[in-house]
């Protein structure tokens, strides 16, 4: 008879557990363990969550500045005012589970808790003319190892100087690879794509 019990009581006070943790999954609070790109914002409502992210993202904002090297130089693209993160989606993402049937409630909060609920969002480019202003504005595209026919007098000899075709930055090239790093957050420096200069 006591054998009987102790499986019952067990499973009473593990059932009660499970209830609890329902419970806990209340739906206006984000599920424990939850980050956004490394952000923590486990057991904060939307707003919060919302308003921990836009902190993030101004963060993020200001580290966004890409080195691309061109003949041994750096140029410094300051993306600062290009990139965007949209979170709205990843706090719905992140408040769903908890919206659920209370019964599935439990386990996505018992989940949460032993895996983690972690989700990454990538930044978008707000526009490419702003991508390709910020490129613009390091000077790359006006860097290159062309050098120029040139001449000089000399007494009552002119000496001409023979120019040689160089490299110079490939643009389209350049603000593709420019916004797939800075989409990846990749902020380790580039090497800049370049044509047969002119």
């Amino acid at each position: 008879m006591k054998r009987m019990k102790i499986p019952a009581a067990a499973a009473l006070i593990a059932a009660a557990c499970y209830l609890a943790c329902c419970a806990a999954a209340d739906g206006t609070h984000i599920m424990p363990n939850t980050t956004v790109n490394g952000t923590d914002i486990s057991g904060m409502d939307g707003e919060e969550a919302r308003a921990a992210l836009e902190r993030d993202a101004d963060l993020r904002r200001r580290d966004a500045v890409l080195t691309v090297m061109f003949a041994g130089t750096g140029y410094q693209v300051d993306a600062r005012d290009v990139l965007e993160w949209e979170y709205k989606p990843a706090v719905e993402r992140a408040l769903k589970p908890g919206r659920g049937a209370f019964l599935t409630r439990g386990y996505f909060w018992l989940r949460s808790l032993v895996k983690g609920n972690h989700i990454r969002v990538s930044p978008v480019i707000k526009s490419r003319k702003a991508l390709s202003d910020a490129i613009e504005e390091s000077g790359i595209l006006a860097a290159g190892t062309t050098t120029q026919t040139s001449y000089r007098v000399e007494g009552d000899r002119l000496i001409f100087k023979m120019g040689e075709a160089g490299e110079e930055a490939d643009s389209a090239a350049l603000g593709e690879l420019v916004a797939a790093a800075l989409q990846n957050g990749d902020t380790a420096p580039v090497e800049c794509p370049v044509v047969r200069g002119r």
